[in-house]
């Protein structure tokens, strides 16, 4: 697929995978590859980041934070947008206060390195919630998007032009079918997460051998936005034993006009 550099369309290389983190080394030389090849944004999303996922309630530690300065740094010099997500679903609980104020702290964190991009994840987590969160939310779509919609005003209020994302609990069609998350979640997202915050999506599946104008059609209908794809298609966290490097096929150019991005 032909690259694209508008400052709209999100272009480029998802770091979201289960295993031991690039380097700084490798960050590097990708933002310089990404650069040369006209693409336009790095999601910083490693599950093995602690911090991201497993204790996303702790700040990063003074070393830490400087580690990822350099990284946000090095993507501006390179004109590259820096993306910063954060795992919150296995524990969070959304009906407390102190959780919101908890991602905050994290997002004034990374404000403070000069990171302007964020994004929150709801993948591959327990499909199940708390007693209180279900009696006050009622289900899983409504819970994600009221602290999804709480924290975007937050940072907008401080970063006016913070692109937000936001990844849904059943994030390919697989699991909308099976209903992952819930009866009418996708329906949901559409109606109450505002407008200006992008929806990741993977396709018909996980590891999606084709992505077709239709589906991406189909599910701007449900979701009320295009979609913003998270393309696993290259993967293999899931089987370390191997490495796909075939062509980057089953996209047609066409679908650009149909999602808001490509990762």
């Amino acid at each position: 697929m032909a690259t694209y550099t508008t400052d709209n369309f999100l272009a480029g290389v998802i770091e979201g995978f289960y295993g031991p983190p690039w380097t700084h080394a490798e960050r590097f030389e990708l933002f310089d590859w990404m650069a040369r090849g006209g693409l336009n944004t790095y999601f910083y999303a490693p599950k093995d980041d602690l911090n991201q996922r497993a204790i996303w309630r702790e700040l990063y530690s003074a070393t830490e934070a400087e580690a990822l300065g350099q990284l946000i740094r090095a993507c501006q010099e390179r004109n590259l947008r820096f993306v910063y997500a954060l795992s919150p679903g296995l524990d969070i609980r959304y009906s407390n206060a102190a959780e919101l104020e908890r991602l905050q702290r994290r997002f004034a964190q990374i404000l403070a390195l000069g990171g302007q991009n964020f994004s929150l994840l709801f993948d591959d987590i327990p499909d199940r919630m708390d007693p209180a969160d279900r009696q006050r939310w009622g289900s899983f779509a409504s819970a994600q998007c009221q602290v999804v919609n709480a924290l975007f005003r937050w940072t907008r209020e401080r970063c006016p032009g913070a692109r937000f994302l936001f990844c849904p609990t059943p994030y390919c069609g697989r699991m909308a079918e099976a209903q992952l998350g819930g009866e009418g979640y996708l329906a949901t997202v559409g109606r109450e997460l505002l407008p200006e915050i992008d929806v990741f999506w993977t396709g018909p599946e996980i590891i999606s051998r084709e992505i077709t104008v239709a589906h991406a059609a189909e599910l701007q209908t449900v979701l009320r936005r295009k979609p913003l794809i998270w393309d696993n298609l290259h993967a293999n966290d899931y089987d370390g034993r191997r490495f796909f490097c075939g062509p980057y096929c089953g996209r047609p150019p066409e679908l650009r006009n149909a999602v808001s991005g490509l990762l």
